[in-house]
């Protein structure tokens, strides 16, 4: 949640909320199952927030699982946790 909280704010280009910045990464690196040149690949192509907590996701796939989302569950769902925890760092998100 923090790093995608990171990333949200970053491609909003505002500051991530405090309480990200606050966790901490997972003591060994997480990835999806696949074959070892399929995790050199994750290692590549995951951001820097994402990195940064051992969870090595590819960007593309963070991307696409966010624009999958339905707009009108976001709020009832993970949109509502991110907006609720940048709120009370004083943070409005803006419309996608």
């Amino acid at each position: 949640m923090a790093a995608l909280a990171e990333r949200l704010a970053r491609t909003a280009g505002i500051q991530p909320p405090r309480w990200a910045r606050a966790i901490n990464p997972l003591a060994k690196p997480w990835y999806p199952a696949g074959t070892p040149s399929r995790r050199s690949r994750f290692v590549a192509e995951t951001s820097p927030e994402f990195s940064a907590r051992n969870v090595l996701l590819p960007s593309a796939v963070v991307q696409a699982f966010y624009e999958a989302f339905p707009a009108e569950l976001e709020d009832e769902y993970l949109g509502d946790l991110v907006v609720s925890e940048l709120a009370k760092d004083g943070v409005d998100l803006p419309a996608r």
